[in-house]
């Protein structure tokens, strides 16, 4: 009983043991970079997933139409009963020599009861509608395949957005708590010089007003990262309890060097997703007129068959195997087909003109957007320095208060001043980052 009680004891601890980094996997923070962001995004985002189920599906519809030209075999079991059987009356000298010349014999035609075993193949030779029809189910898995790399696109977009949010989140907080620092200790210091003598009241309860809205801010701030965090989890498909941790920084993200080569980059809208598609759509209208014309076209088709009989009767005059080759000629059809092949030529014009407008529209965006990236760049370096001139002034403002040159008021004016400004940097490098992810997308590199 010992042994047994040992041998479950140590195969437990082997079990735990094995498990246990799925275990301790679940409470991990999970560290990425903006384009492990991005790819995991793209592996577990619903929308792009059932993109890429629409293509799978799209491969089927092909196989399907592809099937529809090749062998077809068939099998058929047909169980007949004839309650009363007909009877041909034939010269008794056709089974008998021997009987007399004016005997009759009765035979029956059928069987009172049969089972017929067919069996039938056979094979599309010509059809103009199968052939566009096999054209039409390619191009639409192209259309699948384009509304994936849309679907790609602008998940990719969104993450690389929300991505930034966190960090212009986390660094607005972190500012502010370093400014927070500064300034509790200013008015810890203000409140006893007060208390000395030294300074007004007026200048210690500015300090503690001032300490009061910051820590407001920052609870703000707190709400908004989380939000932020949130929302890029949502994004990357992830479980809202799921710890993660950007490894990125905004000045990586903003490096001047990559942004200034890209905003010189000419931007095409060819590769767009979009564009593509109402491409696509055109194709397809062209090979649904093709069809329509093709109606007007004969098909071939070769069949064979072969029947048993499990119960033939005597007289059995049906051939056991057939072969041969059955074309159907479209003569007439009372203008059905004429008024069919006129509405698709319709349609067709309409995917064109769509198609142009959509080209047109594009290039108009993307014209809009590369202006837009070029303004928000000139506008981050512009805040980038207006930050580092109001930090300057605030420095320099907070030694002056401690000297006693400056008062409160002064110093929570420039204060005002610095936060200001500050949140005019985040929102530019917001919107910097939100102009170069819409010229991505829109030229279709996501």
């Amino acid at each position: 009983m010992n042994m047994k009680y040992k041998q479950v004891t140590v195969l437990l601890l082997l079990w735990f043991v094995a498990c246990a980094p799925v275990f301790a996997q679940n409470g991990t923070v999970m560290k990425l970079s903006l384009s492990e962001a991005k790819q995991l995004a793209l592996e577990n985002n619903a929308n792009v997933v059932n993109a890429g189920l629409d293509v799978d599906a799209a491969e089927k519809k092909v196989w399907e139409t592809t099937s529809i030209g090749l062998p077809q075999v068939n099998a058929e079991v047909a169980y007949a009963h004839i309650p009363d059987v007909p009877n041909m009356m034939l010269p008794a000298s056709f089974f008998d020599p021997t009987a007399p010349a004016d005997a009759m014999a009765e035979i029956p035609v059928a069987s009172k009861n049969n089972t017929d075993i067919k069996f039938t193949a056979s094979q599309l030779i010509f059809s103009g509608e199968y052939i566009v029809g096999l054209q039409a189910s390619k191009v639409y898995k192209d259309l699948t395949k384009h509304s994936l790399s849309k679907s790609r696109n602008e998940i990719a977009e969104a993450t690389d957005n929300a991505y930034v949010l966190v960090l212009v989140a986390q660094e607005s907080k972190k500012l502010l708590e370093e400014t927070l620092g500064n300034i509790e200790k200013l008015a810890d210091e203000t409140k006893a010089y007060y208390d000395e003598g030294f300074v007004e009241e007026t200048d210690a309860d500015q300090m503690a007003i001032t300490v009061s809205s910051i820590k407001n801010s920052l609870s703000n701030l707190d709400r908004q990262v989380k939000l932020s965090y949130d929302l890029l989890r949502m994004h990357l498909g992830l479980e809202m309890d799921q710890e993660i941790e950007l490894t990125q920084s905004l000045d990586e993200l903003t490096s001047q060097s990559g942004l200034e080569s890209f905003i010189l980059t000419d931007q095409s809208i060819y590769s767009n997703p979009d564009f593509l598609l109402v491409q696509t759509q055109e194709a397809l209208m062209k090979l649904d007129y093709k069809r329509s014309m093709s109606t007007t076209l004969p098909s071939v088709a070769a069949f064979y068959q072969y029947t048993h009989k499990t119960n033939a009767p005597a007289m059995d005059f049906a051939p056991k195997a057939v072969m041969g080759v059955s074309v159907n000629v479209p003569i007439f059809a009372s203008g059905q087909r004429l008024v069919q092949i006129q509405q698709a030529k319709i349609q067709l014009e309409k995917a064109r003109n769509m198609r142009e407008y959509a080209e047109q529209g594009l290039m108009l965006q993307m014209a809009e957007a590369r202006n837009e990236l070029k303004s928000s760049f000139d506008t981050y370096q512009n805040d980038k320095e207006n930050m580092q001139l109001s930090k300057k002034i605030y420095d320099r403002t907070v030694i002056k208060y401690k000297e006693g040159i400056s008062s409160s008021l002064d110093l929570t004016q420039v204060h005002n001043q610095y936060l200001e400004i500050q949140g005019k940097y985040f929102q530019s490098i917001m919107n910097l980052m939100n102009a170069k992810n819409k010229v991505i997308r829109l030229s279709g590199k996501n």
